[in-house]
C-alpha cells in the first residue's frame, strides 16, 4: 500500500500530512484547537459545516478523512455508483419496488452516501479554497483501506436485496445529535433510563490505535502551523469522554468549551456543496 506522503503528490489541493514528520507536541497550538463532532450521514451537513467554519473563522482545518479514502473514491466511485444502481434496480424488482423509491430506504441511502465524497470533505474543501485555508486529511489510510475492502460486497445484489427486505433501525439524525450531546456534555443533561455510553466499535484495538494515530497527526500539523483558530472535523464519537480507552478529545486534552456539535439548520441563501 502506498503511504500518504506518496499519494499526496497526486493532488494539488488540499494540504496533506507527511508521515515522515517527527512526533512533536505543541501545547500552545493544541490549546487553541476546537473539535467539531458530526453525524456522517447528515443530509444537511455540507451547508451546516460550511456555515460553522465561516462563523468560527477557521484558519486551519483537520479532517477525519484519509488520502486513501479520497483516492479510492476518485478512482472507483463512478464504477461503484453504477454497480449500485444496476444492482438496486434488480433487488427492487425482485421485491416489486421501483428503484427510485427503494433508494429512499434508510439503509440503502446510507450505502449510496458512503460511496460518495463525505460532506465534511466537500464543505471543508470549498471553504478552504474560498478563504485560502489549509485543509489536512488526518485519518489513517490503513484503517480506511480495511473498511473500504468490503465495498464491492456492500453494493452487491444480494446485500441490497437483504437491506430492502428488512426494516431500518437507523436512528434519525436529530436523535443521534441529541444522544451525542448527552454523552459529550453529560453535566446537566438527562440520559434516558437504561442508556449507556457508546462503546468502541472494535474490541481488537484497531479503533484505539486509530485514536492515538489521529492525535499524533494532529499534534504534528499544529506544530508546523502558526494558527489561531484550528478546527478538527470528525465523527462525534471522538469527542465522547469516559470510554474504555482514551478518545481523541482526551488524548489532546480538549476542554468541553472547545467541543461542538454540528446541530441546527443550515443558513438559507448559501451555496450548495
Amino acid at each position: 500500500m502506498e503511504n500518504e506522503a506518496a499519494m499526496a503528490g497526486r493532488f494539488s489541493s488540499p494540504c496533506w500530512v507527511r508521515e515522515e514528520q517527527q512526533e512533536i507536541t505543541s501545547t500552545l497550538s493544541r490549546e487553541k484547537l476546537h473539535l467539531l463532532g458530526t453525524v456522517h450521514h447528515d443530509p444537511k451537513g455540507c451547508q451546516k459545516l460550511h456555515d460553522f467554519l465561516e462563523q468560527q473563522g477557521a484558519d486551519l482545518i483537520l479532517l477525519e478523512f484519509s488520502a486513501y479514502g479520497l483516492s479510492y473514491r476518485k478512482e472507483n466511485g463512478a464504477h461503484l455508483q453504477k454497480q449500485f444502481w444496476i444492482n438496486l434496480a434488480w433487488a427492487a424488482g425482485q421485491l416489486g419496488l421501483k428503484a427510485k423509491g427503494a433508494r429512499q430506504h434508510p439503509e440503502v441511502d446510507a450505502v449510496r452516501r458512503q460511496l460518495g465524497l463525505p460532506f465534511e470533505y466537500r464543505a471543508a474543501r470549498r471553504f478552504g479554497l474560498r478563504h485560502r485555508v489549509p485543509v489536512h486529511l488526518v485519518d489513517c489510510s490503513s484503517f480506511s483501506q480495511r473498511m473500504i475492502a468490503s465495498w464491492e460486497e456492500l453494493v452487491s445484489p444480494t446485500n441490497l436485496f437483504h437491506l430492502l427486505s428488512i426494516p431500518s433501525h437507523r436512528p434519525p439524525v436529530d436523535l443521534l445529535y441529541r444522544k451525542a450531546h448527552r454523552l459529550i456534555f453529560p453535566e446537566g443533561t438527562h440520559r434516558p433510563p437504561g442508556e449507556l455510553p457508546s462503546k468502541a466499535p472494535s474490541p481488537s484495538g484497531l479503533w484505539q490505535k486509530r485514536e492515538r494515530d489521529l492525535a499524533r497527526r494532529i499534534e504534528n500539523i499544529l506544530a508546523f502551523h502558526d494558527t489561531k483558530k484550528p478546527v478538527y472535523v470528525g465523527g462525534w464519537q471522538h469527542l465522547v469522554p469516559g470510554q474504555e480507552f482514551a478518545t481523541l478529545r482526551e488524548l489532546l486534552k480538549i476542554e468541553k468549551d472547545r467541543c461542538h456539535l454540528l446541530t441546527g439548520p443550515a443558513e438559507t441563501g448559501g451555496h450548495e456543496c
